[in-house]
């Protein structure tokens, strides 16, 4: 070969070199406006699915502090007909006014759970699930007892999971509340949600099961698809368990699934 073709050879390989890496490079950008424009979305989606549980926080908050003001109005209706008639002694009023600051202390642990709700977690840390689970149910107690919904809880021992406790929080409050919305829709003859919590080797497992009927068996696989619901319009928005399992998955590392049991629906959070 004259060395003229070896430079013409040479050009050649570092032109070919050239677009190569020039190819590589319009890859690699390509891939990473990819992938902000997914992280874009789910933001937008966090942001979206925070609202509509805002609106179920609030729901709940209607529903917790119904009674307590009816209690509190009925404890000053009392004091005032005591008074009229000349029979509110000091223990009456001693004991009216004790029980009417232990309403307003619920009233205002109420508040505060829900604004511990709304605040970020900035790192992972250890939590309690049974603690979170137990709060979840608090908060949501009012409108599962309003449906006639009894809640059973069996936990074998003290079960510790490491994430956001938070987004946790969001997560067991979303899939509880699509269990109550099932329940109240289906109407079985006991309506009942069983919450197991467990250690299984390194892990730990949540399970969330209700006597709704179960889920059609075409319908399973996309209930975790974003924007897809089976409830009727403006009774969802299709990204509570879109951003649950995100949330599980992304965040926490973890693995959240869904599948018929019986007569209902088995949610699996395993962390």
């Amino acid at each position: 070969m004259t060395n003229k073709s070896i430079n013409e050879s040479s050009r050649l390989s570092s032109l070919e070199k050239r677009n190569m890496e020039e190819r590589i490079y319009l890859l690699e950008q390509r891939l990473l406006e990819a992938e902000a424009e997914i992280n874009r979305k789910d933001q937008m989606l966090i942001k979206q699915s925070r609202q509509a549980d805002m609106g179920e926080m609030i729901n709940n908050i209607a529903h917790q502090w119904r009674q307590p003001l009816n209690n509190l109005g009925l404890l000053i209706q009392n004091m005032q007909l005591m008074q009229e008639i000349g029979e509110l002694t000091p223990d009456i009023l001693r004991g009216d006014c004790r029980e009417a600051m232990e309403i307003i202390f619920f009233m205002s642990r109420t508040i505060e759970d829900f604004r511990d709700f709304f605040r970020q977690d900035k790192e992972k840390k250890a939590f309690l699930i049974n603690e979170v689970i137990s709060k979840t149910l608090n908060f949501i107690s009012a409108t599962l007892e309003n449906s006639s919904i009894k809640v059973e809880v069996d936990a074998s021992g003290d079960v510790t999971a490491i994430g956001y406790q938070n987004e946790y929080f969001q997560v067991l409050l979303n899939i509880i509340a699509n269990a109550r919305d099932v329940l109240v829709e289906k109407k079985p003859t006991s309506p009942l949600i069983r919450i197991s919590i467990a250690n299984e080797g390194d892990s730990s497992v949540v399970k969330i099961r209700d006597n709704g009927g179960g889920i059609p068996a075409e319908v399973i696989p996309r209930i975790f698809d974003s924007y897809f619901t089976t409830k009727g319009h403006g009774k969802g928005t299709g990204i509570g368990l879109y951003m649950s399992k995100v949330i599980i998955e992304k965040n926490c590392g973890g693995r959240l699934s869904a599948y018929n049991v019986d007569d209902g629906v088995e949610f699996r959070i395993e962390v």
